[in-house]
């Protein structure tokens, strides 16, 4: 609790309404204006009080569907955190680091905040601030809160009842949850106490009186969840009870790619209701999909989703065709246990979503997904002023703004904590040679998001794609980070078949090998479903314990078969028994989905899968097999706009089947018009002004003939200009310095020019060479005849005098060697170093006074590792600079500094 809280702060502990919080922080920040300079210690305390409570407004504002309210609190929040800010990095003091606790916490992260909010570890936090501090799993949540609740206060503080009574009832503890809110209002009217009454009631599967305990609250996810449990329990359609406004579409959009344990006993509940209920809408659809889609049943997903936009209104299309462009995402690109990409459905999935939306959906991630993928730049709009900053980072990206891109980055980390956010940041870093910044980053990410098994892999595959950092640049040699990411995602995988397969994966890119092969070990016992034994037999293919494993995979295949309901899954789980020798069973399921028939249609997906089981088929149907899937694709207009992904995709997997080769040469022929030409697609917004200011830089350093020019580095290190234009400056000088120092290694000279008539092999200078050195030999150490047995001393000095004459036009023609090759490398030795000497001059402006007294705790702690990465790049960029000075210098001697055999 703040010392000496201010009347207005006392009121907001008291109550959880949206308008007598704001009358409080209309309160508290009149009395921070009215505050005098003289007075440091008063204003940063009431400062305080002012960021917590706007920062529950926010959150309160926005769970209850109030939007306005929302960003009008976040606009607040926005000053008041200026107005800290301003404040400094030099001042110290325990009000201070209550105000950053308060900021970290809000912004999710909680293990940053907690050593802020509770220096004292020995006396228990306030309620508003212990909610800032909470683990985020809720196990830990519940043990965190209880002691709060050992003797219940009479004027608790309600978001703290909300988040012990969520805690209690997804560890199972429903009847303590409900025990819980009745003892804090027995007719529980408060919203935040009805959310955590109504999803006990739906995890017992009590579907009567969960539609009883929403309809006492109007927030949009309550009506959502009311309409949804009242069909459930026979009161009616779904579009009798539901309202579809924008704020309630919105909810029902929302959804979690990993449940936790109240989801998964909610979700449970609420399937086993439906399978006695035949008469479903479209809402009951949308929940469907959503749970088969946390189950990772993909296919389940995309049918239901159809379903509920067949007969959903008009203003629910866009989130049901959003989610399904979600679904498909997850299947996009290579994967270790699929071999089917579904990136041309993704992309289709997510212009039919963007066809659907209105000016007022936000469809960022749909452009940024399909502008990356098939550089349509013109997907993402000019203005970008609207976007969320992460967001506009992943737009400026792709757009080439890298510049903009890092400060954008920054900016979204101010705000939220994510390991998305993180992600993108660490790979920047890395590329700047910035090795132990990215440690540091991962060490945060590890410790606010140590139980999310999501976040952990995200980063964990950053991890794997930078460079390792050395023992000496983290000053320890402890056990490197990855390492800690490998194990903490194998313990929290535990049984859960979709957090096992990712971590397989990431366990195959790393030299973890042997935890990859007890993993799978594991893998093939946990699958459940066809997905599942699907992805186990993919697996197994590759797995170096194939042979003895064949009986099991074999099993997993035969109760696919059995469980399989869709026409693709049975197609794969054929191409998997055609693979482990089962060319019978495989061909009769070919057959029973009539996949020889010609009057038989496959959607895209089933023709490629056909496709990659055409190795066993005869001739004859191999060739109508691909004939079918070119025609397939020649006769829908409706994938125009992809269809060179489509394209792109059939023609690999033609190729890819044995001995397709020349199938694959015939279909690029026929595919040619489909793909079209590729149309340059240009970005309309205004171009990076940054990104312009290092091309020019570059082309100031290139410009070495006849005579080096110059330069000036000041447009992209100079005073005003932002970190990430530092960073993207140091990054491009970078790789031209290494790109420059590569050529100039791997320089050639032609070889001597050869007459027309001169045939291979012995004319060859290099080999009369040798056959001259080999006649010396022979000359030396065998005798002209059996008669001359005597040794000759006049002959061995001749034989002597040869070989030193030999050997000396050798090393002329070494040293000659030696001289052309540095004299073709002087150009790029040149370009290097002038790289290097702009390298040398940005390094140290690197880190700004902006940087230096930066007083967020996050990002103090990044620029300090900033400074030390640079500290240690200079000292080696010194003798990397000395080095190719070295070369540049002329000498009479000749170096080796090429092997001979080069």
């Amino acid at each position: 609790m703040i010392e000496s809280s201010s009347q207005p702060y006392q009121d907001f502990l008291r109550s959880a309404d949206i308008a007598r919080w704001r009358d409080c922080l209309d309160r508290t920040v009149r009395r921070l204006a009215a505050l005098d300079v003289a007075e440091p210690e008063q204003r940063v305390r009431t400062l305080a009080e002012a960021l917590c409570v706007t920062a529950y407004l926010s959150w309160l504002s926005r769970a209850s569907g109030e939007s306005a309210e929302a960003g009008n609190a976040d606009q607040i929040y926005r000053q008041l955190i200026g107005d800290l800010v301003r404040r400094g990095s030099t001042n110290v003091s325990p009000e201070l680091d209550l105000c950053w606790g308060i900021v970290l916490g809000y912004a999710g992260y909680a293990a940053m905040a907690e050593p802020l909010l509770r220096p004292d570890k020995r006396t228990m936090p306030a309620p508003e601030h212990l909610l800032l501090m909470m683990p985020g799993v809720a196990v830990r949540n519940a043990a965190f809160l209880h002691p709060h609740f050992v003797d219940l206060s009479p004027n608790v503080f309600l978001p703290l009842v909300h988040s012990y009574g969520d805690a209690l009832a997804a560890i199972g503890a429903a009847a303590e949850a409900r025990d819980l809110i009745y003892r804090v209002e027995p007719a529980v009217t408060h919203p935040l106490l009805i959310d955590v009454l109504g999803g006990v009631e739906e995890r017992l599967g009590r579907w009567d009186e969960a539609a009883a305990v929403y309809r006492r609250s109007n927030w949009p996810v309550h009506r959502y969840r009311r309409a949804l449990v009242a069909a459930i329990a026979g009161h009616g359609s779904m579009e009798r009870h539901l309202e579809p406004d924008a704020p309630t579409i919105r909810r029902a959009g929302e959804f979690e790619p990993d449940f936790d344990q109240v989801e998964i006993g909610r979700s449970v509940a609420f399937l086993n209701a439906c399978v006695w209920r035949p008469n479903r809408s479209w809402v009951v659809e949308l929940e469907l999909g959503k749970l088969s889609f946390g189950r990772r049943r993909n296919a389940e997903a995309d049918l239901h989703y159809l379903r509920a936009g067949r007969s959903a209104p008009e203003s629910a299309q866009y989130i049901i065709y959003w989610l399904r462009f979600c679904n498909y995402t997850w299947l996009a690109g290579a994967s270790a246990h699929s071999a089917l990409s579904m990136t041309p459905e993704a992309l289709t999935a997510g212009r039919e979503a963007l066809a659907r939306s209105s000016p007022e959906d936000n469809t960022a991630a749909i452009r940024i997904w399909i502008a990356d993928g098939v550089d349509d730049h013109e997907l993402i709009q000019a203005d970008l002023s609207a976007w969320e900053p992460y967001d506009r980072a992943q737009a400026y990206e792709i757009v080439g703004a890298a510049d903009l891109a890092v400060d954008e980055w920054i900016e979204a980390l101010r705000y939220g904590y994510g390991p998305s956010l993180f992600r993108p940041l660490m790979l920047r870093l890395d590329r700047a040679g910035l090795r132990g910044c990215v440690d540091m980053l991962a060490e945060v990410v590890l410790q606010q998001s140590y139980d999310d098994f999501g976040g952990l892999l995200e980063i964990t595959r950053n991890l794997s794609a930078t460079s390792p950092t050395p023992a000496s640049a983290t000053g320890h040699a402890e056990e490197p980070i990855i390492n800690r990411y490998v194990k903490r995602l194998v313990e929290l995988g535990g049984q859960q078949f979709k957090s096992n397969v990712q971590t397989y994966a990431v366990l195959l890119s790393g030299d973890f090998l042997d935890t990859a092969e007890e993993l799978l070990q594991r893998l093939t016992k946990q699958a459940d479903g066809v997905s599942e034994l699907l992805a186990v037999a993919v697996l197994r293919r590759a797995s170096a314990q194939a042979t003895q494993s064949r009986d099991e995979v074999l099993g997993c295949l035969r109760r696919a078969v059995t469980e399989a309901r869709d026409r693709s899954e049975r197609l794969q789980i054929a191409r998997e028994l055609f693979h482990w020798g089962e060319v019978s069973a495989a061909r009769a399921l070919l057959e029973q989905d009539r996949v020889f028939d010609p009057d038989q249609q496959l959607s895209h997906a089933e023709a490629i899968v056909a496709v990659q089981c055409t190795p066993w088929l005869m001739a004859e149907d191999q060739a109508d097999v691909v004939d079918r899937a070119v025609r397939r694709l020649l006769d829908d207009p409706t994938i125009r706009l992809d269809a060179r992904s489509y394209a792109d995709r059939l023609t690999s997997a033609i190729s890819e089947a044995q001995g397709m080769s020349a199938a694959a040469d015939e279909a690029e022929k026929r595919l040619q018009e489909v793909r079209g030409h590729l149309q340059e697609s240009r970005w309309q917004g205004k171009p990076s002004e940054g990104a312009a200011a290092i091309q020019r830089l570059q082309e100031q350093i290139d410009n070495v003939d006849p005579t080096p020019q110059p330069f000036d580095p000041t447009a992209v290190a100079g005073p005003g200009t932002s970190f990430g234009l530092r960073l993207a400056a140091v990054t491009e000088m970078r790789d031209g310095l290494r790109g420059w120092l590569n050529v100039a290694r791997r320089v050639t000279i032609p070889a001597p020019r050869r007459s027309a008539s001169a045939g291979g092999g012995l004319d060859r200078p290099e080999n009369r060479r040798a056959i001259q050195l080999r006649d010396l030999w022979r000359a030396r150490l065998v005798p002209e005849s059996a008669a001359d047995a005597a040794p000759d001393a006049s002959a061995e000095r001749a034989a002597d005098v040869a070989f030193r004459v030999f050997f000396d036009e050798e090393r002329q023609l070494r040293e000659t060697r030696q001289r052309l090759l540095r004299e073709a490398a002087v150009p790029s030795f040149q370009r290097a170093l002038r790289y290097g000497q702009a390298l040398r001059m940005l390094l140290p402006q690197l880190i700004g006074d902006r940087e230096r007294e930066e007083p967020h705790p996050l990002f103090r702690a990044l620029f300090a590792a900033v400074a030390r990465d640079v500290e240690g790049q200079i000292s080696d960029l010194d003798e990397v600079l000395a080095d190719i000075e070295s070369e540049l210098e002329p000498t009479d001697q000749a170096e080796a500094w090429h092997s001979d055999d080069e």
